[in-house]
């Protein structure tokens, strides 16, 4: 039997436009993420191929926004709460508060998965929540449900 390859990372940090996320553990069908997220910092909207992704709150508050093609669901996630976004579905985070949250990701479709199945549709920021979503109704020319 061989040995699944796995990686601890100490102190490696990936800083983005909406704060920085730490690599805690990664391996073929685990990974997690620590995000320092700063008031009015959003991730890009995105989907995964084959990964779920779960987030939970440490501190802060957190909305994550799933679209069902024009649906949206909002869900506000704040000290100890947690959200599973299936693969597929595109979403994006926004911070309402400075915010600190784990992010797991884990395959919901079998085999073995990393970071290149990440398919994004917009890019990520730092503004106000009223910019950011006018921004996304503008980009899909009006078609995202209120």
């Amino acid at each position: 039997m061989s040995e699944i390859p796995y990686y601890l990372y100490d102190g490696y940090e990936n800083n983005k436009i909406w704060g920085n996320t730490d690599v805690v553990f990664t391996c073929q069908r685990y990974s997690k993420h620590l995000l320092n997220i700063e008031k009015g910092g959003y991730c890009s909207l995105h989907y995964h191929t084959h990964r779920s992704n779960e987030f939970i709150v440490k501190t802060g508050n957190l909305e994550i926004i799933e679209f069902y093609g024009p649906e949206k669901k909002h869900h506000i996630l704040t000290d100890g709460n947690k959200l599973v976004v299936p693969s597929l579905v595109p979403h994006l985070f926004y911070a309402h508060e400075e915010t600190v949250a784990c992010e797991e990701y884990f395959p919901d479709r079998g085999g073995i998965v990393d970071d290149s199945d990440i398919v994004r549709l917009t890019l990520g920021g730092k503004d106000t929540y009223m910019a950011m979503m006018d921004r996304l109704y503008k980009r899909f020319n009006n078609t995202i449900r209120s």
